[in-house]
């Protein structure tokens, strides 16, 4: 019988890296307190873009997918689902818009976790927002055939076992010796492990890891997307879910591995939002002298990555900027057409 008690977070020995880690993280979510007011249009761009990439990548790692430009326009309401996989994006946009909404409100409860999932289902004809019915397994292909990798509770025990996760979060939540980025991967572990759902507990984990983070105090997610990062190495992501998983049943697994991974990408969205606020910081605000100083890395660069960093910049005032820095001599280009780079001359 499986037991949901995080007690253990607080004897918890950290290696001095993963201390360092979270260490790291905490030091720049304060910064960001301050930089959001400087670069108040910068994070609302950024917050744009994390969105797409965000219900492009949960859903990706779920082999949901439709075309980018087809993606942009259901993210900005600008065109209704027109398949099943795109109603399924709409759902996740709808329900990650909720979390950023209103996570203030919302809780780590039952009624919220239903409502996620019938939120992403809310657009197909199949529903949601209600626990499996029937008990399910989690597989994979491998060597021409299928192997179970993980066998989750059983339909039976679901709402039982929701229940006790649920208590047993609230009272470590209230500890302030567990610390919460200990804390937030140990309990979304526990939910993929008890797979609730028929379908959809991959996204409904991701949607409620960056619900678990902002009520924390943590929110670079809504700025670079966290689901994206997850998408990126999701190998990774796998190999440390079913090794945290290994005897869960037997209240015998080990949460490190998942832990780490978490850690891992939560950091790595960390900094590539400080990497875009430090040039920001440093150039200035005029968008010319940003675009100036990115170049001034040593990783020539296209327009579109130009942009991807700089939201707030449109393409045809990359382009137009860095006319003039090539005209004046200030950059240098190489290749053409999209494949061309650009950096800063010597």
């Amino acid at each position: 019988m499986r037991i949901f008690d995080y007690s253990f977070l607080k004897g918890e020995k950290l290696s001095s890296a993963y201390a360092a880690m979270l260490a790291d993280i905490s030091l720049m979510q304060g910064e960001n307190a301050l930089n959001k007011r400087e670069h108040r249009s910068l994070f609302n761009a950024l917050q744009e873009v994390a969105q797409v990439e965000s219900v492009r990548g949960s859903n990706a790692i779920e082999g949901i997918s439709t075309t980018q430009a087809r993606l942009v326009q259901i993210c900005r309401n600008e065109s209704a689902p027109q398949n099943h996989a795109e109603e399924e994006l709409v759902g996740y946009k709808e329900a990650l818009a909720l979390i950023h909404e209103s996570y203030g409100e919302l809780a780590f409860c039952e009624k919220d976790i239903l409502l996620l999932h019938r939120i992403l289902y809310s657009r197909t004809v199949e529903g949601g927002g209600r626990y499996k019915d029937q008990d399910n397994l989690i597989s994979q292909f491998s060597g021409g055939r299928r192997i179970i990798r993980f066998k989750p509770l059983s339909a039976q025990e679901t709402p039982s076992a929701m229940q006790q996760l649920v208590l047993a979060y609230a009272d470590a939540r209230k500890d302030k010796d567990i610390p919460p980025l200990l804390l937030i991967p140990c309990v979304i572990l526990d939910f993929l492990c008890i797979h609730p759902f028929d379908d959809g507990n991959g996204r409904v984990s991701r949607l409620l890891t960056l619900l678990l983070l902002y009520k924390a105090g943590f929110d670079a997610g809504k700025y670079v997307s966290f689901e994206g990062y997850v998408d990126k190495y999701r190998a990774e992501y796998y190999d440390a879910l079913y090794k945290s998983s290994e005897y869960w049943y037997f209240n015998r697994n080990d949460y490190m591995p998942f832990i780490n991974n978490f850690a891992l990408m939560l950091h790595m969205c960390y900094t590539d939002l400080k990497r875009r606020i430090d040039i920001a910081n440093h150039a200035g605000t005029r968008k010319a002298d940003r675009i100036l100083t990115l170049l001034g890395e040593r990783k020539p660069m296209t327009k579109a990555e130009i942009h991807d960093l700089f939201p707030d910049i449109s393409i045809s005032t990359v382009e137009s900027v860095l006319a003039e820095l090539l005209r004046t001599g200030q950059a240098e280009k190489t290749g053409t057409y999209k494949n061309a780079k650009y950096r800063k001359k010597d």
